[in-house]
């Protein structure tokens, strides 16, 4: 399955959101505590990462955002 970013329903509902900066049109799914795929058509993007270990379950929510919003942030989007 995949999940639809749900955002405008507030971000503290969303554990596994995709970024701040992501459309309402995001969608993807991630894996255990170590990576994500996901693709924003508004954007034109498409990404997929994964990280070297397992650092919990908050830790990784909070990672999670970050990475995702310095891509978006990186690429000017």
């Amino acid at each position: 399955g995949v999940i639809v970013d749900s955002n405008h329903h507030g971000r503290e509902t969303v554990p596994y959101g995709f970024g701040r900066r992501c459309s309402d049109r995001t969608f993807g799914h991630g894996g255990a505590q170590c990576a994500i795929g996901f693709c924003d058509p508004a954007r034109q993007l498409v990404v997929a990462w994964s990280a070297n270990g397992f650092c919990g379950e908050g830790q990784h929510q909070r990672r999670n955002r970050a990475i995702n919003d310095a891509i978006y942030a990186d690429l000017g989007l």
